[in-house]
Parts: C-alpha cells; structure tokens; sequence
C-alpha cells in the first residue's frame, strides 16, 4: 500500500513540533496566508488544532475532541502519528517542579490521552494503526537544534556509529511504513531509528 492512498487519508498527530504532521510524502509543504497547506504529493491537508489545556480534564477532552473532528471530517480515523515533545533546557538539580509536571503531561499523559481517544475509535473498525515517536535517537529537530551546544553535538555524533545525527524525513519514513498495510503483521514493535546509538551499547 501506498502511503498517498492509505485507507480514508486519515492522520493524527505532529512530529516536527509545531503541531503538524510530517510524516514523509504527506508533509505540510507549505501553510498559505489562508490557512491553507500544500503537501509534498501535492494532496491537500488538514489540520485539527487543539489547545490541550493545564488540566487532566482539558487534556483528554482536548484529544477525545482531535479524534471526533477528525471523524466528523472524514468519517474514519484510520492512522494516529504521536510525537508531541518538550525538553528542559537545564540540569535536574535546577529543574523546577512546574518544567517538570509540564513535561510529564506533554510527554507522557498526552501520549497516553491520544492513544486512548484513537483506539477507542479503531477497535470499533477492527483497524488502526498507532505511532508512536520518542527521543532515543539524535534526530536533527528544531528542538533539538535549540537544546544541543557544539560540545552536546560532539559527544552524541562520537557516539552514534553512522557519525551523524538522523533527519526527520528519515523518523517519518520509519512512521510511514509503520502505518501501512506492509507492516500490518507488526505490532507492539520499538523500531530505533538512532544510527546504531542504543545497539553501540550506550
């Protein structure tokens, strides 16, 4: 299967950190002064923006809300892509009680909300397909780009056996062959796209 014909051109989620979807050939392109966006195939995309809130409440309303725009669009949910990610840009010991609870809810309950909300829906079909994208690996992300110094940079790229951080057109190839029919034998896999980081041994 194709990833420009996937069963109904249904996504969830963000991997660039902006909110959007970047997941190979169905990359937002461009985003035009109307609001419109233009992929990489050339199909149009649309976006379902939620504003997830400061509570447990907001949250899981924020993601149940994602997943029945999505339907109310295009009558199916077919493939959710989850990578939303923040960072702390300082040491534990300095780390605050507040940058912490943000991180948690980003990181790991919004994970959870998300992938709740589209299952719920995808047990219903009998089909679905859940991404989920993590930080195991040096990928080169605006994030990332802000976080890591030259010395940060240094020791991770001596590390990594293919000596260079990752791109995220290559996490997003990893997500779209995942969510196709090819990989539909695959489930409950952790496929690391790290350049060797974590078989290295470190």
């Amino acid at each position: 299967m194709s990833i420009d014909e996937p069963r109904g051109n249904d996504f969830s989620g963000g991997v660039d950190g902006t909110g959007c979807l970047d997941v190979g050939n169905v990359a937002p392109q461009d985003v035009n002064d109307a609001g419109g966006i233009s992929c990489m195939n050339g199909a149009p995309l649309e976006l379902v923006v939620i504003d997830s809130g400061d509570t447990v409440e907001k949250a899981t309303n924020a993601a149940q809300r994602m997943v029945a725009e999505t339907i109310a669009r295009f009558g199916r949910l077919d493939i959710l892509v989850h990578s939303a990610g923040v960072g702390i840009e300082r040491s534990f010991l300095e780390t605050t009680p507040e940058e912490w609870r943000r991180l948690i809810d980003i990181d790991l309950s919004g994970t959870f909300y998300c992938c709740q909300a589209a299952a719920r829906e995808m047990v219903k079909r009998r089909y679905g397909r859940i991404v989920n994208l993590s930080s195991a690996g040096a990928i080169k992300t605006e994030l990332v780009v802000e976080m890591h110094s030259a010395k940060t940079r240094a020791a991770y790229t001596a590390a990594i056996p293919m000596d260079r951080y990752g791109t995220p057109d290559e996490t997003a190839s990893a997500a779209v062959y995942l969510a196709s029919e090819e990989a539909g034998y695959i489930t409950g896999h952790v496929l690391a796209v790290d350049g060797g980081f974590l078989s290295a041994g470190i």
